[in-house]
């Protein structure tokens, strides 16, 4: 199973749904560092090794974060990103997941698709 770790511009609903689908998940603001970079976000995605979740789009950028070399980035991109909005695009998203696929990529999720780059 993947572990996770969800950046804190996520929702408490959010963090339930992975937990519920049996994620092994870790939360910025549960483990109270609110407030760091994204630097410290990625260093610590990595000490971990666990795939980013955010709503952030500078973790999109590739020249910034490669995919490569990190454990993978999941950025959630919904209009508007209320709770429920992103998390029916995690839902939609979790029902086709291939984690091989999206281990070391950069993974975009919309509403109704998703596009992996390695």
């Amino acid at each position: 199973m993947l572990k996770l770790l969800l950046d804190e511009n996520l929702y408490p609903s959010t963090l339930n749904l992975l937990r519920c689908y049996g994620f092994d998940v870790k939360d910025i603001k549960e483990m109270e560092l609110c407030g760091i970079n994204d630097n410290e976000v990625m260093e610590l995605a990595q000490l971990e090794d666990r795939l980013l979740i955010t709503l952030d789009m500078h973790f999109s950028n590739i020249f910034l974060f490669p995919p490569s070399e990190y454990p993978g980035i999941i950025v959630v991109r919904v209009r508007p990103a209320v709770p429920s909005k992103v998390d029916q695009a995690i839902k939609c998203f979790l029902q086709v997941l291939q984690p091989e696929l999206i281990k070391h990529a950069l993974t975009i999720v919309e509403e109704n698709k998703f596009r992996i780059r390695k």
